[in-house]
């Protein structure tokens, strides 16, 4: 199982120190990888780094940091809080932030904004954004298009504000603890983002907004938050996942309002998300960061959430299906990773150390459950403003999401935009085949629409098949983009494969048309979404169908 994902390896995040550090010392054979950048600091005599500082942006709680001297700090407010509350309130006598506005929140739920986080950069028909409506108490309305959060006044009149405006002012308070803390002034950042931006590129840019708009000249990093919060906990480090060589990873993220359970493959300090499960907690029940009683282990689902914790058959049933979806089985897993509030961290573990050894669940004594995130932050803002050398590292990128037309003529992302190079991703289709059909072809694009068809044709392989009887039949299609930029797709059934080769994806589209592909793919994502529809009414699938495969015990 080991050798067969290391050929699915994602270079996917740049975490690891010890890369950074033989870098700087060993010449790259292709001067293209990695790309070497100087960055200097405007203050003194212009030759001084300037320093960046880690940020968590949370659904619940936010949070800022600093490595000073190879140590980490993390910030306080001015009353010596560690953690502000992601809301914002607006009230007659002007804008509060974190607990001042969390405290009003039940007499002001109007004006109170939180849980926010799902609506920066999407659209207002995104199904995530129209099913998150339901749970808010304050009013959000279609806004030429994108989510507008209506704020009454007190004199009858009404004015709109955005999840980047409110997620703006958040950052700005921290921003404005940290420059206090530092005693000069910041203007370098490393924000995390939810596990799903790294497929939603709209959400990464409207974090990076919000950053801009708080005063940040530079956003170094937008990163996922279970690859900081491995980065934290020194999963990146050898050894640091419980094995010298590749591992399998869960990381339990709880949340009042959510959980997130994602599976990561780490190798040689490498990060590659395979699969996440993130959900809404049930109904009314908010988890309480601090639960009014100790767990019981034998409590009901009910029980459980009135005294503030996560029923056990969710706890175990998010993790079996990441890890089905993933396609790794319980004996695969080599460490657990617990983020999120303490006590809650601490029943989870009671919960899933009855299948894993206590022995997989990964500890260090100067990182909590609740600090992971931020502190992976900070160490990455520490290695890109690191004081004994002025670089940044740029890995190469993917300009535009790679792909291939499925059922109803969709477009299924294969590598998403922003994708670190190199890369390989894998997924296996099922296909109808029809009575002596020989052929299977299957066509590869390159784009941000929906539809397979408007994006940038990059061309077609077929399959040969035999004359094969009526039926369904599995194909497993592979890319992979090495670090000069060359795309191969290679798409196999039993009989010897077909490929499909690009030679360059780098540098193929200036700013200008890049800029014109993204407002293409919003300006007709209704119409995309309205074609796919349509297509299945009218059953016209005349493409592959994903099919997940259950593990392989091997």
């Amino acid at each position: 199982m080991a050798s067969s994902m290391n050929r699915r390896r994602t270079l996917y995040f740049l975490g690891f120190l010890a890369v950074l550090s033989l870098a700087i010392f060993l010449r790259p054979r292709n001067p293209n990888w990695p790309k070497w950048t100087n960055r200097q600091g405007s203050g003194g005599d212009g030759n001084e780094p300037e320093k960046s500082i880690g940020i968590e942006l949370g659904d619940d709680y936010s949070r800022v940091g600093v490595i000073l001297n190879d140590t980490f700090h993390l910030i306080p407010d001015e009353h010596g809080r560690t953690a502000i509350p992601s809301y914002v309130a607006f009230t007659e006598s002007g804008t509060l932030v974190g607990f001042e506005a969390k405290e009003q929140a039940a007499k002001n739920p109007k004006n109170t904004i939180f849980d926010f986080r799902d609506l920066l950069g999407r659209k207002f028909s995104d199904p995530e954004v129209q099913n998150n409506l339901k749970f808010l108490p304050y009013d959000v309305i279609d806004n030429e298009g994108k989510p507008g959060i209506r704020i009454p006044n007190s004199d009858g009149s009404v004015h709109l504000t955005t999840a980047e405006d409110i997620a703006s002012i958040i950052l700005g308070q921290l921003k404005a603890n940290a420059e206090n803390f530092l005693g000069k002034t910041i203007s370098n950042v490393v924000v995390s983002a939810p596990v799903h931006s790294y497929t939603d590129r709209t959400q990464v840019e409207g974090i990076k907004e919000a950053a801009m708009a708080a005063g940040f000249t530079n956003v170094d990093r937008v990163g996922q938050e279970p690859v900081y919060a491995g980065i934290g906990y020194k999963m990146d480090a050898p050894g640091g996942c419980g094995r010298s060589d590749e591992c399998y990873a869960i990381l339990y993220h709880v949340g009042e309002r959510h959980s997130t359970v994602s599976v990561e493959l780490i190798d040689d300090g490498i990060f590659e998300i395979l699969e996440y499960v993130r959900e809404r907690h049930a109904g009314s029940h908010d988890l309480k960061s601090f639960p009014s009683h100790e767990p019981d282990p034998t409590c009901t689902t009910l029980q459980c959430q009135q005294h503030g914790y996560e029923p056990r058959e969710k706890i175990f049933g998010r993790v079996q299906k990441v890890l089905k979806d993933a396609k790794i089985i319980e004996s695969q897993v080599d460490a657990i990773v617990l983020v999120g509030n303490d006590s809650q961290a601490d029943w989870i573990k009671s919960v899933l150390g009855e299948t894993y050894p206590s022995s997989k669940f990964i500890n260090a004594s100067s990182i909590t459950p609740e600090t992971a995130i931020v502190h992976g932050a900070a160490i990455i803002a520490n290695v890109i403003s690191n004081d004994d050398n002025l670089c940044t590292l740029s890995f190469p990128m993917l300009q535009l999401s790679i792909g291939i037309e499925t059922e109803y003529g969709q477009f299924e992302v294969m590598m998403p935009t922003y994708q670190v190079l190199p890369s390989r991703r894998e997924k296996v289709f099922e296909i109808d085949v029809a009575d002596d059909q020989e052929y299977i072809t299957v066509d590869v694009y390159e784009g941000q629409r929906m539809m397979a068809q408007s994006n940038n044709y990059l061309g077609s392989m077929k399959l040969h098949i035999g004359r094969a009887a009526k039926g369904k039949m599995e194909i497993e299609v592979s890319t992979s983009v090495d670090v000069n930029g060359k795309l191969e797709v290679q798409v196999k059934e039993r009989n010897p494969e077909h490929r499909l080769a690009v030679e360059k994806l780098f540098d193929r589209y200036n700013s200008e048309e890049l800029d014109s592909i993204y407002k293409e793919a919003e300006i007709y994502y209704e119409e995309d979404l309205e074609t796919i529809q349509k297509n299945r009414k009218e059953a016209k699938r005349n493409g592959l169908r994903l099919v997940p495969l259950e593990p392989i015990n091997s």
